[in-house]
């Protein structure tokens, strides 16, 4: 028996004779409004994924897989600081020399114990140090502990007295298979009061493995003017944003999986949500199944979000939804023509 595959291309993943690549007009679209695609892990082998002709087709555009959580999954926020918030509502004027700063994982496989001079990262970890107290002369110990994915703030000392008040920079919550949040580490606070993260803020995915290992799933820079494109309970049409748009957050996948994924990560809630008015059918409608008018494929939500917002060539926008087309035509004649060959057998026994 033949074992060869057919031959794809490696940029769009199509068979080589349905290659979409050179569908696309060069220049591709330099777009003003990045975009981030929160993809499904099982979304990304779909043969009829959408999301691969915006990655195509937009020049600023990241891509970030999702799985489902399926025993416990952490997740860390570290809100960003610009210049101008050092020296204010609780930022260090000056800070000569924290003698130690431990971060601890039960696992073992993180563990350090470095000295900051001014403020300044210890290897990779930023532990957001311009937040930490005004005049502040001396911290003996700061510590984090992360025991089975439960971090927690032990608390910060400064001359012998515990500061309750102090707002640290990161937060934390663990959520369960549910998508229930289990362990909260200030992260309900934010939700209340969003203040934190003007200035946009950092996300982190740790899950735990079936084999009781932490893996970090993905790490995503949230910047100032983001917005989500889902349809929840508090989501606004277009003219109704109030801020201008410099990122657009896609979820990819099927409604099932998109809303899945919206559970599992509630830091998504910190954003505000856009929910486009378009009661039409997709172009998916002949060969993927879609649940009603007005749920779009990952690409047409983009194109008609972005033609919304404004501010981009449309008729560039425009041509990735040719392209998207042109590819759902080729699936139907390949499914026409296999089932064309079915009956012809058939009709030949």
């Amino acid at each position: 028996m033949s074992t060869n595959k057919r031959p794809t291309c490696p940029s769009c993943t199509r068979p080589t004779k349905l290659c979409l690549c050179t569908r696309f007009k060069n220049p591709i679209l330099d777009n003003t409004i990045s975009v981030t695609v929160l993809q499904h892990s099982l979304e990304k082998k779909h043969p009829l994924n959408s999301a691969r002709i915006a990655t195509l087709g937009l020049k600023n555009i990241s891509l970030v897989h999702v799985s489902d959580v399926l025993n416990e999954a952490q997740f860390q926020i570290q809100c960003i600081q610009s210049n101008a918030d050092v020296g204010q509502n609780g930022s260090v004027q000056k800070c000569e020399k924290i003698e130690s700063l431990h971060v601890f994982e039960s696992n073992g496989d993180l563990g350090r114990n470095d000295s900051v001079e001014n403020g300044e990262k210890i290897g990779s970890f930023d532990m957001g140090l311009n937040d930490l107290s005004e005049k502040c002369e001396k911290i003996e110990s700061l510590s984090f502990c992360d025991s089975n994915l439960d971090v927690g703030l032990n608390g910060l000392v400064e001359n012998g007295e515990k500061m309750e008040s102090l707002k640290p920079m990161d937060i934390s919550f663990t959520i369960d298979k549910k998508g229930v949040i289990i362990k909260n580490y200030g992260f309900d606070k934010l939700l209340v009061d969003q203040c934190a993260i003007r200035n946009g803020f950092n996300v982190k995915k740790i899950r735990k493995a079936n084999d009781g290992k932490c893996v970090k799933e993905f790490e995503i820079n949230v910047g100032p003017g983001s917005l989500l494109l889902f349809p929840s309970e508090g989501s606004v049409g277009v003219e109704d944003i109030g801020f201008d748009v410099k990122n657009l957050i896609v979820l990819d996948g099927t409604w099932g999986k998109a809303t899945r994924m919206y559970k599992e990560n509630p830091w998504l809630k910190l954003l505000p949500h856009l929910k486009l008015d378009i009661d039409k059918m997709s172009l998916y409608a002949e060969v993927r199944r879609q649940p009603k008018a007005g749920y779009l494929s990952s690409i047409e939500s983009i194109v008609y979000a972005m033609k919304a917002i404004g501010g981009e060539d449309v008729e560039k926008l425009d041509c990735l939804l040719d392209v998207f087309e042109s590819m759902v035509v080729d699936q139907r004649r390949c499914k026409d023509e296999a089932l064309n060959l079915v009956e012809s057998n058939i009709t030949s026994m």
